[in-house]
This record gives C-alpha cells, structure tokens and sequence, in this order.
C-alpha cells in the first residue's frame, strides 16, 4: 500500500478490517494461536512534516504496534534532503521485490496522479530492471500487465 498524504485515507479502512478478521480468527481459536500478519504487508506514507499533516498518526502506529503492517515513512520537508514515498520503496526493494515476484503481491497506489503515483511506478521499474536484468521497456509491460490482473491498483487524482 502507497498512500502519502490523504492518500492513506482507504489504507486505513483496509487496515481495519485486517485487524477485526484478526481479531474473528483469533477468537475461534481461542487465542491459542496468535497471528503476525506483518511480514506480508507495507504501507507506504509520506508527508511533508509529521508534526503538521502526518494523518492518521495514531491509528497507523497502533497497527504497527500490533504487527498488522509494517509502516514505512517519507517525510520531505524535515531535512535539506527531499524523500519521497518512491524513493522508500527503492531502499526496501531488498523486501519488495521478493513479493513481488514470489509472492504475487498486490499494490495499492491512493494519491496525487501528476508526482507521486509517476514516481512510484518508476521505482517499480527501477527495482525489475535492476533485479530481474530486464529493459525499461521489458519492466513497463511488466507492469502492465500487473495492472490487467489487478495486482497493480491505482486510485489517483490530479
């Protein structure tokens, strides 16, 4: 999941049915049998300041907390040096791509259409060509056709 700015709005209602089937699958087994579900599942959020517009601040680190995701954070305006959500992405490919390829992994991209959404499928194609040795042109109708089976999913606006 890739949701900077209000962009991790429906992120948060995915989260919170993650946690109540957690919570039905943990009760049917009383308890005995305690579930992470962690390993599978990363957000991605970015904003300029946490002290200012770091949405949802609380819900996503009692999620964290309770190994319901693993959170990843980009916050551009707090240091000289500009970080983005797909500039994250590139520095956990070492995790990502191994879901991607072996796992089928679904990503959910939620925001700005123009920078942010651009950025992250060039990251995407920057983690295939390095990885799998592969073109540009070979990484994009990768890509492509991850989004007609629905593994890539985007909701974005300009």
């Amino acid at each position: 999941m890739i949701g900077p700015g209000t962009g991790v709005a429906p992120f948060i209602g995915f989260l919170q049915q993650k946690k109540h089937l957690l919570n039905i699958l943990e009760d049917e087994n009383n308890n005995n049998n305690k579930h992470t579900w962690t390993d599978d599942c990363y957000l991605f959020f970015g904003c300029r300041q946490r002290s200012l517009d770091y949405l949802y601040y609380d819900e996503l680190q009692q999620y964290f907390d309770d190994n319901l995701v693993k959170l990843i954070t980009a916050f551009s305006r707090e240091t000289d040096q500009v970080v983005y959500v797909q500039d994250k992405l590139l520095e956990h490919e070492k995790e990502i791509y191994p879901l991607l390829v072996n796992q089928h992994a679904k990503i959910y991209i939620c925001g700005d259409a123009k920078g942010m959404a651009k950025g992250v499928m060039n990251s995407l194609h920057e983690i295939l060509i390095k990885n799998e040795q592969i073109t540009k042109k070979e990484a994009l109708t990768k890509t492509a056709s991850w989004m007609k089976e629905k593994r890539i999913v985007m909701d974005i606006w300009s």
